[in-house]
Formats: structure tokens, sequence, C-alpha cells
């Protein structure tokens, strides 16, 4: 299997020549079936949502923000919050989550952020 988030009309720009990428693109595609989804990379959707949570952040300073979301998108959320994501030299990180986890943190007006609980699932205790 073989994914990229670039379409076959763009990759040209990565191979430098049209030629040489139409020929790589033929290649892959012989006698396969291609799927094409769309829509945005998950790139593009953390971006996303960090330039939202950044903004609700900042037009509810000392009030209350609740995020509902998928798991993995409050997971990057959680670590953009924690600074990890801006480091110049990012090392691989995450943060196990779980689905119908309840992430909390505190956002001081002096800018900390401090870490309340993380994923915790003690609310579906007993179903």
């Amino acid at each position: 299997m073989i994914t990229t988030n670039l379409p076959f009309a763009e990759w040209g720009q990565v191979f430098d020549s049209t030629t040489v990428a139409t020929a790589i693109a033929d290649r892959l595609v012989y006698n396969s079936e291609v799927f094409i989804l769309g829509g945005e990379s998950y790139r593009q959707m953390l971006d996303r949502a960090s330039v939202q949570l950044d903004r609700a952040i900042e037009q509810h300073a000392g009030g209350r923000i609740v995020v509902f979301s998928h798991t993995g998108t409050i997971c990057i959320l959680a670590l953009h919050l924690m600074g990890a994501l801006d480091a110049p030299e990012l090392k691989p990180v995450w943060v196990a989550t779980s689905n119908c986890g309840i992430t909390r943190f505190e956002l001081r007006a002096d800018g900390f952020v401090r870490v309340l609980a993380v994923n915790d699932t003690r609310h579906l205790a007993g179903l």
C-alpha cells in the first residue's frame, strides 16, 4: 500500500520532472486499484485544530473551553498546549488516549498551562 497527500498531477514538483513522475505513477498504478479519498490531510487538520484552539483560548481568556473531537485530535491538541509540538527538533511524541477519555487543562492568565487530567475514563466505570 502506498499513500500520498499529493494528487498525481503534482508529483512532477516532487521529482523535478513531469516525465519521471508520470512514469513512476504509471508503474505504481498498473494492475492496481487506486482510491482517491480527498479531503484534508492529517497535518492540515491538526494545524486547523490548533489554530482554532488558540483562537478559542484568546477569545475566552479566564473562561472555560470544552473541545469535543476524535481522540487523535485531542492528543495533538494536548501536546500543542504543552508546547511539545513547538520544539525546533521535533522528536516523535504521543499521548495515549482512549475514545471518551477526558483531558483537562488549566490555562492561567500568565500563559502557564497546568495538566489536570489526561485520558480520564472514570466516568465510564460500570457501563
